[in-house]
Formats: C-alpha cells, structure tokens, sequence
C-alpha cells in the first residue's frame, strides 16, 4: 500500500472517529435545533463510513450506537 493510500486512510478514520466522538457529546448533551441539524449531517458521514469499511457501529463505542460506553452502563 503506497503511503498516500495508507495516509488517506488513516485520514479516513480520524476524521470517521472525530464525527463519532462529536455525535456523542451532542447526544448526551440538550441539543439545539441547529445541533440536530449537525448531529443529522454526522449521522449521515458515519453510517457511509462505515458502509464502505464494513465497520459495525459498536466498533465506535457511541453511545448513541450502543457501543462500548453504553454497555458499561
């Protein structure tokens, strides 16, 4: 794998794990109308990453997805 195909999708996953992390603090938080619109927009970036990596929602840990966290409790 060249390093630009690995760098992209390092990129990839970060920025995958960023919206995750963001959609989670949103949800345990009283979002706005303008937070759901975002939290709408993030759910949507998730669900195609994890479409295209045949990743499972709970390989997140978000709460929302009933990840680890949420299993804790």
């Amino acid at each position: 794998m060249s390093n630009r195909t690995e760098n992209d999708r390092l990129l990839a996953e970060l920025e995958y794990r960023t919206a995750v992390a963001e959609f989670d603090r949103l949800w345990g938080s009283n979002p706005s109308p303008e937070d759901q619109v975002n939290m709408e927009r993030l759910i949507r970036l998730i669900d195609a990453f994890e479409s295209a990596h045949a990743v499972q929602p709970a390989d997140a840990g978000c709460v929302a997805f009933g990840g680890r966290r949420a299993a804790r409790r």
